[in-house]
């Protein structure tokens, strides 16, 4: 598909929804790597070794309405061995009723700091999972109901690594046509799921254009140190960076002002029932 094709294709998918609510997390952290999965699908990863915070959108991970559970894995930094007196972690999940929706008119609907005891304690790792109920117009349960559990395939991580590279070839080409083709379903729940305007799916296909096209010295990293994970029960997998839990897709370019710019692609596979190939959720 080109431009105007994968354009035309995402508004056809379009649903009309008279409740559009738009759920999102804020992370507010120091002193930890934090991994955050909803429903058992990896939503965010934070391992850089300063303070920060930031709002996420889940509504891609949020497959249905009802009860979510929210997993949060927190980590040491890598210069320590234990959680310390500084470490720090606040989640808050909310909800604005229409994607429009200000921060003041966002309706809070969990809010969770990382307890004192558990700090004291210096653990070297601590989970837990946080409940909230969630009410969304859309079901997209069904691309994981019949998925196959890959954890039960001998060679899966053979089988990540070559889909990995298979794509990592489309990027060094500048190949988007065949990579839209690829990941066209995923594109289709998250135009949905976030209720897109078609001038919004417009902006989000140039900046894959923009993405995969040319770049003054672009450099595509090498695929190396990584590991593999497992999400939702072994259906879903993930190769990323073994140290910083990024994508082991990524690139740095020269940009327009001559600044240096990283890049990266960040992709979960699946394997559909039926199938014997791995494809893009």
């Amino acid at each position: 598909m080109d431009k105007k094709e994968m354009k035309e294709e995402l508004v056809k998918s379009l649903k009309e929804y008279s409740e559009k609510r738009v759920y999102y997390v804020q992370v507010n952290k120091g002193g930890c790597r934090v991994e955050l999965d909803v429903n058992g699908l990896l939503l965010h990863n934070d391992f850089t070794e300063w303070g920060s915070t930031g709002s996420i959108p889940m509504n891609l991970s949020i497959l249905k309405s009802g009860k979510q559970s929210l997993q949060v894995k927190i980590y040491p930094t890598s210069q320590q061995k234990t959680l310390t007196d500084i470490t720090r972690l606040q989640v808050t999940v909310t909800y604005g009723k229409t994607p429009n929706s200000s921060i003041e008119e966002q309706v809070t609907v969990l809010d969770w700091n990382l307890p004192k005891e558990i700090i004291d304690q210096k653990l070297s790792y601590y989970e837990t999972t946080l409940d909230f109920d969630a009410a969304v117009p859309y079901d997209y349960t069904y691309r994981l109901d019949d998925a196959v559990d890959l954890r039960k395939i001998p060679n899966i991580e053979q089988l990540a690594l070559e889909k990995m590279k298979e794509i990592r070839q489309l990027y060094e080409a500048g190949d988007v046509e065949t990579y839209w083709n690829m990941v066209f379903d995923k594109y289709s729940q998250y135009a949905n799921s976030l209720y897109q305007t078609s001038e919004e799916i417009s902006e989000d296909i140039e900046d894959d254009v923009t993405f995969f096209g040319y770049h003054k010295n672009r450099k595509i990293f090498p695929i190396n140190d990584y590991e593999i994970f497992f999400y939702a029960e072994g259906r879903i997998i993930t190769l990323l960076e073994r140290d910083t839990r990024e994508s082991i897709l990524k690139s740095s370019y020269i940009d327009e002002q001559g600044f240096e710019c990283e890049d990266e692609l960040t992709i979960i596979l699946y394997m559909p029932k039926g199938n014997n190939e791995l494809r893009i959720f």
